[in-house]
């Protein structure tokens, strides 16, 4: 079936990547339509082009006789023009950016204008795919696999696409990077922080400031895009558009915070030195920063401003290219950058070592930033920059704007005074010494409306709801314009926009990525024939059959599994995958029953399984190793543990992905037999990596509470040798890699 196709990029409309992926689809038979950036519009990310932009008329021009534009503005901007007014009248099944020159890998999702011109689309309705190869010139091997690959991609998706359904699931799209040369084939994969080019920004011998490549190494994770796509492999990644985080993050957050916020103040004493790295996208001498900074130094915190010269706003995640200047002054520092390359160089370059902030504070700035249409903010821009890119906890606050677009007086400081009552609370309910105020990889986007009341807050995620929604309109004069329209409510009861439309102040956590949730992945595993961290021939049917098999287990194998958990481990060292399991005959001393449980994931995070019976551990998990795919629900460990069976054995050994990522459960037959077997409160933390080659040392870290934060020298290879010359007791949890991976023994 021809599919009606959207086609944009950021390398311009006369790109060579562009070109390959256009003739390559109609080819194809799709109908495809080009509306594209005039110029190369490279690391523009979310950006619609400053305040300026949001007020200047955008011109269109067609460029040949098939209907195809260039539109003078970025990637977002681009799609954004394409969809509102100049194509309204046309139907799309989808939006394509690409074929981009060069990879997006890891932290260059954000800052891609390819990817957001994706995302452009996904804001309105329509399934996406960005599209980024290594390569540079036409005909290039890398332009030429991406764009067969793109084609095969839809094929697979329109075989499986079930009649007035879209070709993928709502609200979600893909992001695809091909490597250069010879492809080993193509991998169903998660946005991480892990790239193939790293670019630190350094300080000129001329005393300007500007970024340099660094080229990556593979660490082997079976995963991530960046391990994968440096491996050889094409890298296939769900994303969903925004980057907020889950409905478990916001409701942890709401537990933790909302008794504390409605007091209204802060708890006295509470207030901890902190350095607080404060930054804007309204520029250093905006009144919102002062009055940021002002209530920030009263409360007793370090505040080192590294803000832009100017205003930066509607520049989202956009990297400043080329050199520029840094100028220091008696509050702090200016950047003459974009809001994110500021965040970069005062974190690359200003504040290091001993002077690296604690916590990241955006603004107080002017507008809302809420909803799906936040991403072209650079306040919240820069909070991303910090949590994503450093994993340094990061507050972005945004006050209302009247009719005039100004904020009223008193607004930012009740901003502020809000501020620090937040991160005195969480302070005050901060899990142990040492640890950051948000969990690993979380900040904290703040919108305070008009005539708001600190008591009157709620938690939140961000969907279609906004205060205005923005889009383009046909000026009358042969060009285009963005125009501001009436807020849009949804139904959804963590609305974002919702809430802050009915005055409330939000408190949203984001996470900074594009990658869409575990049961996204899984779904487009589903229907592109792909597994989760596993190597498909890409030009193969969907059915997978050609699949690499894990090494050791071929498929259809009768696996040897019976009660004891003695020697279960997963072997990464190779970085193939390899999940070896061997559960040892129950001997002297081992008090092992037939009720044996073991929870085993496959998915990104949250597949569990479960075994309550030895035939069915026996059965099932062969079954889990012949098809390559063990994402049975065999029962909860609260329904497990209904069972009389369980009563009595106490031999679980599991790990609940349905509660928090790092709940971890261990019987008193394990190598933990002094903890009590079914504590659902886990001793380690979101990222901490456990490593112990004696019963004593566990007993140890854990008796020192439920902040076992102590990472042992063994990694995982030091493990395996361990095991293998029978040194006893020797298990470890580490979320330096996904969540699913653990090792025990």
């Amino acid at each position: 079936m021809a599919l009606d196709i959207l086609l944009t990029n950021d390398d311009g409309y006369e790109a060579p990547g562009i070109q390959s992926l256009h003739e390559a689809l109609s080819a194809a038979g799709h109908n495809v339509t080009v509306a594209a950036p005039r110029v190369n519009q490279s690391a523009q990310g979310s950006s619609l082009g400053g305040e300026e932009a949001l007020s200047s008329d955008i011109a269109v021009t067609q460029y040949d006789d098939a209907g195809n534009y260039w539109i003078d503005g970025r990637p977002a901007v681009a799609v954004d023009t394409a969809l509102d007014a100049l194509l309204a009248d046309q139907h799309f099944d989808l939006v394509v950016s690409g074929t981009n020159k060069g990879e997006n890998i890891g932290t260059s999702e954000n800052i891609s204008g390819t990817v957001n011109g994706a995302m452009a689309g996904l804001k309105h309705g329509l399934p996406a795919i960005a599209v980024s190869a290594a390569a540079d010139e036409a005909g290039d091997a890398g332009f030429v696999n991406a764009a067969a690959y793109t084609v095969d991609l839809l094929q697979r998706l329109e075989d499986q696409q079930q009649d007035g359904q879209p070709l993928l699931p709502e609200g979600t799209g893909l992001s695809v990077n091909v490597p250069e040369g010879d492809i080993d084939g193509a991998v169903l994969t998660e946005i991480t922080r892990k790239s193939s080019t790293e670019f630190p920004i350094t300080e000129n011998e001329d005393g300007t400031y500007g970024s340099q490549a660094i080229e990556q190494q593979s660490s082997g994770g079976l995963f991530n895009e960046g391990d994968q796509f440096l491996d050889g492999n094409i890298t296939v990644s769900a994303i969903d558009g925004n980057w907020g985080a889950n409905e478990q993050a916001r409701s942890a957050l709401e537990t933790r915070l909302e008794e504390l916020l409605s007091d209204g103040v802060a708890p006295a004493g509470d207030h901890a030195p902190l350095n607080i790295m404060l930054v804007n996208d309204g520029g250093y001498e905006a009144q919102g920063l002062t009055t940021t900074r002002e209530a920030l130094q009263d409360a007793g915190y370090d505040v080192t401003v590294v803000a832009p010269t100017d205003s930066q706003q509607a520049t989202g995640s956009a990297l400043t290219l080329g050199s520029f200047e840094v100028t220091e002054y008696e509050a702090g520092y200016h950047v003459d950058a974009t809001p994110s390359t500021t965040v970069y160089t005062g974190l690359d370059a200003l504040l290091t070592g001993a002077d690296q902030p604690d916590l990241i504070v955006s603004g107080v700035d002017d507008g809302a930033s809420v909803g799906l249409q936040a991403s072209s903010s650079g306040t919240l821009g820069a909070a991303v920059a910090s949590v994503f890119n450093y994993d340094i906890p990061a507050i972005a606050v945004s006050a209302g704007t009247d009719d005039s677009g100004d904020v009223p007086d008193g607004l930012y400081d009740t901003s502020a005074d809000f501020l620090v009552n937040v991160i005195g609370d969480l302070q005050a309910t901060q899990a142990g010494n040492g640890s950051q105020l948000l969990p690993q990889g979380e900040g904290l986007s703040i919108n305070v409306p008009l005539d708001a009341n600190s008591a009157d807050f709620a938690f939140t995620l961000p969907d279609a709801a906004n205060d205005g929604q923005r889009h383009i309109v046909d000026n009358g004069e042969g060009g285009y314009r963005y125009e501001i329209d009436a807020p849009v409510n949804t139904d959804n009861a963590w609305s974002e926009g919702t809430h802050y439309n009915q005055g409330e102040i939000t408190l949203t956590p984001i996470d900074g990525s594009y990658q869409a949730d575990d049961a996204i992945t899984l779904e487009m595993g589903d229907l592109l024939g792909m597994e989760y961290g596993r190597v498909n021939d890409w030009s193969a049917e969907a059915d997978n059959s050609d699949a690499t098999p894990m090494p050791g287990h071929d498929q259809g194998s009768d696996l040897s599994l019976i009660g004891g958990l003695e020697d279960l481990f997963q072997d990464v060292t190779a970085g193939i995958g390899q999940l070896v399991a061997q559960l040892g005959t129950p001997g002297a001393g081992n008090v092992h029953s037939q009720h044996t449980s073991l929870e085993w994931s496959s998915g990104p995070q949250h597949q569990a399984i479960s075994f309550s019976d030895e035939q069915y551990h026996r059965d099932a998990m062969s079954e889990a190793f012949s098809s390559q795919n063990a994402d049975y629900s065999a029962g909860t460990f609260g329904q497990m543990f209904e069972q009389s069976s369980f009563a009595t054995a106490r031999d679980v050994f599991g790990r609940s992905d349905g509660q928090q990522s790092h709940d971890v459960w261990h019987s008193d037959v394990s190598p933990f037999s002094d903890v009590s077997p079914f504590s659902n409160v886990s001793p380690f933390g979101n990222d901490t990596a456990l490593a112990f080659s004696a019963q004593d040392d566990m007993l140890a870290a854990l008796s020192g509470g439920n902040d076992a934060t102590i990472e042992a020298p063994m990694v995982m290879p030091d493990m395996m040798s361990a095991m293998e010359a029978g040194q006893p007791m020797l298990t470890g949890l580490s979320d330096q890699m996904p969540s699913t991976e653990f090792f025990m023994g």
